[in-house]
């Protein structure tokens, strides 16, 4: 597992270094707003448009030659930019270095669970969850610096050697997943799976709305920052970070909930946690005041991923894994790329702190209801599940068993 952990954690920093720069060189090249439009679009898609085969690839193949060949691919495509003329060639290749991407998401999402005995598979989410989120803001400070430091070419490289460390910890994992040579994996993006369990689909059915708002708030977030409390624009990153720390100790917190149960009560109230700390920050007559909502929100946020990510994968067969974890990236982002213009139509009608209170009053209710929802849908399914209630499927016979 720390194997997992610490090439994961490096190649997220190395994407996120990648992500700020790209950014900026587009931005500092003169090609207008688009262009920017364009880039962030083509990092997203593919999460939404291969969130079918993304899954199937990862259920029906070995997880190790699968790993091995994103990872490489993804190398390769960003040395690929070292030479892109224009930005047609750099946004072609962005798109196919985001396509392995959600490839490889969905792999290691039906790998982990095989990585750990079942009791640790809340804490494994955590740390994923945690450590990712402080490669995330580490990379998006360094990125920024290495820019004007060496230059996109050497930022580039670095992040292409992130994914050649990648693969050496694929290499190291001695624990494989091949579902394919024991059984037919199922096709399609399996939306029938997630209604196994009454609880897991309310909270589905719920996730898209959350997701909704927080990216509308984060649009909305730099013109109450700038225009309404007047902070200066160095300090503004100031808020990425107390988020990003909020959401360390939100991962930290997740990891000790002890089973199910405890993680399906925390969803209401997380979520609950969400719409009080967003209500705050359009109600925030200081800087200081956005800044502490700000970490609030980030601890709710990750107690709810984690939570729901855990329940998610204790509760479904290991043969579907990797497909559900592709359809929820899919639905999830889906939901982010309608947010973007949600912000911005809620902030001109409405006014930007007006249209925060209004999410996070809605978000609080939309809570209330989750926890109704759940506490019937409790009652159909007879009690609350262990995370034991469905094991694993046996590895395939060439996969080894031992987990690292």
């Amino acid at each position: 597992m720390a194997v997992m952990l610490i090439g994961r954690t490096t190649s997220v920093l190395g994407d996120a270094v990648l992500d700020v720069v790209l950014l900026l060189h587009v931005h500092d090249s003169g090609q207008g707003e688009f262009a920017v439009a364009a880039l962030m679009a083509c990092e997203a898609l593919p999460l939404v448009l291969l969130m079918t085969w993304a899954g199937r690839i990862a259920d029906r193949f070995d997880s190790r030659t699968v790993l091995l060949a994103v990872t490489s691919a993804q190398a390769a495509l960003c040395l690929g930019l070292l030479w892109a003329p224009h930005l047609a060639v750099l946004l072609l290749l962005v798109l196919l270095i985001q396509s392995a991407q959600a490839i490889g998401m969905a792999t290691w999402s039906g790998l982990g669970p095989r990585l750990v005995a079942p009791d640790d598979l809340g804490r494994l989410i955590s740390a994923v969850q945690g450590l990712g989120v402080g490669a995330q803001l580490a990379g998006t400070a360094i990125g920024p610096v290495l820019l004007s430091l060496a230059g996109v070419r050497l930022t580039v490289i670095i992040d292409a050697a992130t994914f050649l460390l990648l693969a050496v910890a694929v290499l190291a994992i001695r624990t494989r997943r091949h579902i394919g040579a024991t059984m037919e994996a199922s096709h399609g993006v399996r939306l029938d799976l997630l209604r196994r369990d009454p609880r897991i689909w309310v909270f589905v059915l719920t996730l898209p709305v959350v997701v909704l708002f927080l990216v509308g708030g984060n649009v909305l977030d730099v013109f109450l920052v700038r225009d309404e409390l007047h902070v200066p624009a160095e300090w503004f990153g100031v808020s990425t970070v107390a988020w990003g720390v909020g959401a360390i100790s939100g991962a930290v917190v997740a990891a000790r909930l002890p089973d199910d149960r405890s993680r399906f009560i925390a969803l209401p109230v997380a979520l609950a946690a969400i719409g009080v700390f967003g209500t705050g920050t359009g109600l925030a007559p200081t800087f200081a005041i956005y800044l502490a909502c700000g970490v609030g929100i980030g601890v709710a946020n990750a107690v709810l991923n984690a939570a729901f990510g855990t329940v998610l994968m204790a509760g479904t067969p290991d043969e579907d894994r990797g497909k559900v974890s592709a359809a929820m990236n899919g639905i999830t982002q889906t939901a982010a790329l309608l947010g973007l213009p949600l912000g911005p139509v809620l902030g001109n009608l409405l006014g930007v702190r007006e249209a925060l209170v209004a999410m996070g009053v809605v978000t609080v209710l939309l809570a209330a209801v989750l926890a109704v929802r759940l506490t019937r849908a409790s009652e159909t399914t007879g009690g609350v599940r262990s995370s034991h209630a469905h094991p694993t499927a046996e590895p395939s016979p060439g996969a080894a068993r031992s987990p690292n």
